[in-house]
């Protein structure tokens, strides 16, 4: 559901419906450069962020390490 409310957000605001689902990286200064030189650039490349391109979930573990020896 939410990419559906980002895919229609890019309708009229692409650069930040790729800063909404993506966060600030590569991707968003590309839609920006593409929304500068056209509008329908930038909602092309919104959409394709949005709904094709696949997420990479990044899951940091932490362990607790005990400096104490038995």
């Amino acid at each position: 559901m939410c990419q559906v409310l980002l895919a229609i957000l890019a309708l009229f605001l692409p650069p930040i419906a790729v800063l909404l689902d993506v966060g600030c990286n590569c991707d968003l200064c590309i839609n920006i450069l593409l929304t500068c030189l056209g509008i329908i650039p930038g909602i092309i490349h919104a959409w394709y962020i949005i709904l094709c391109k696949e997420k990479t979930v990044v899951q940091n573990i932490y362990v607790q390490t005990s400096n104490r020896y038995p």
